[in-house]
């Protein structure tokens, strides 16, 4: 039953990046390594054998067993709902070797018995450790909040169910008689885990995560010998998890799918004003006067002209333009981009601001998250042509401050724009 439950809440948090891949979003993996603490392993006998119950005195025994810090594997393969919003599945690997082990028979024993190592002897006074692990392999569902989404450094907090299946081997000697007792079993049980962590963008589509974990699974049953005694017996009991891990994340960017709003005939907008040529230095010849140039008529969706544009105290910027539904750099624009990275390159610059905007096509969500892919795919285009990522600057505006304004559902070209601005 427990299986199934679990089994339905992995399908339903998945299902949620499901359905949500039908507006935008993208898919990432991730690797992570950490260092984990697992709480001791505290457990009561179940149904103990007269005869042990004889030899030993009588009464339930307990058990008390530490295991000792050890390395926490995890990978993840997730998708981003929104720029706040991820759903991922988690799948991970913990070590656990016993430490101590400590045994109670509440019925006659004052002071807890120790688990020794196999062979000890009480004349050695060396009581040793008892040999052997309790491992732990999780598959865990998780929905992770980052309420930053635009900042280089993205706080977060998450929550996650699963299943925790963990296997026990270990073995050891009473400390006051010659007997041995072994316990292996393999369990699988229904856990949640509660998570917070920080985020690092070290470029676009590459985030460094520092997370850390509690995980707390439900009760554990194994099964246990006893040689010299003939004590069969099975024991129940709990511990959890406390894991600090960092990691490497990849996006994989994709270009996100058309809206549903249809988009409006546009009409060329008009060019950015154009440096006035300086004067012949000698007066020209009287000739008649010549005829202007015919001018083409406006035609929709004509590609339009990235230009640099030279603007007030202290910083200069690059304007870009983007294809409709599309965060993809390309024709003019990447020779824009480049002249924005050697110019920042050549000069002593505070910072490079990316700001990013769309069109009114599509919903303001929608709108939102193709604005930040395109500051990320300009961002990344200045970087790869040699500007550092610690002078990068993001932002994403979405269909707010547009160049021209128009009602929802036109598909302007000029809003489809990212300013490179350049500030000393």
């Amino acid at each position: 039953m427990k299986v199934k439950v679990m089994a339905l809440s992995g399908a339903a948090i998945m299902a949620v990046g499901g359905v949500a891949h039908a507006e935008t979003g993208d898919w990432y993996a991730a690797v992570d390594l950490g260092y984990n603490w697992k709480s001791n392993y505290t457990s009561s006998s179940q149904n103990m054998t007269p005869m042990g119950s004889q030899a030993l005195g009588g009464g339930p025994l307990k058990f008390d067993v530490a295991t000792k810090n050890a390395a926490a594997f995890t990978g993840r393969l997730g998708y981003e709902i929104s720029p706040r919003l991820r759903a991922e599945l988690e799948l991970s690997h913990r070590e656990g070797n016993v430490a101590s082990a400590r045994v109670y028979n509440y019925a006659i024993d004052a002071e807890p018995r120790a688990l020794c190592s196999v062979g000890f002897s009480p004349a050695a006074q060396l009581c040793g450790a008892p040999s052997g692990s309790i491992q732990q392999n999780s598959l865990m569902g998780n929905l992770i909040y980052s309420p930053f989404p635009e900042s280089n450094l993205r706080p977060f907090v998450g929550i996650g169910v699963g299943i925790d299946s963990a296997v026990a081997k270990y073995s050891g000697q009473y400390s006051t008689f010659p007997a041995v007792l072994s316990v292996k079993g393999t369990d699988a049980q229904l856990a949640y885990q509660l998570m917070t962590g920080l985020s690092w963008s070290i470029r676009p589509g590459v985030n460094i995560d520092l997370t850390y974990r509690h995980m707390s699974p439900s009760a554990f049953k194994f099964k246990s010998s006893d040689t010299g005694l003939d004590v069969r017996d099975s024991y129940s009991g709990k511990f959890h998890n406390d894991t600090i891990s960092i990691g490497a994340r990849w996006t994989f960017g994709s270009t996100p799918p058309s809206p549903k709003p249809m988009p409006a005939t546009e009409s060329m907008p008009m060019p950015m004003a154009q440096p006035v040529p300086p004067p012949a230095s000698a007066p020209a010849p009287v000739m008649a006067t010549p005829i202007p140039a015919p001018q083409s008529a406006p035609i929709a969706e004509k590609p339009m002209r990235a230009q640099a544009v030279v603007m007030k105290a202290g910083h200069d910027s690059f304007i870009v333009y983007f294809d409709l539904n599309s965060s993809r750099v390309k024709g003019q624009s990447t020779q824009i981009v480049k002249k924005a990275a050697e110019y920042a390159q050549h000069s002593k610059v505070k910072s490079v601001v990316v700001s990013a905007y769309t069109d009114t096509t599509g919903s303001s969500r929608y709108n939102k998250r193709l604005s930040i892919m395109r500051a990320k795919a300009v961002a990344a285009m200045l970087h790869k042509d040699g500007l550092s990522l610690k002078k990068i600057k993001m932002k994403g505006f979405g269909d707010t401050h547009l160049a021209v304004k128009t009602k929802k559902g036109v598909a302007k070209r000029a809003n489809r724009r990212a300013s490179i601005q350049v500030n000393f």
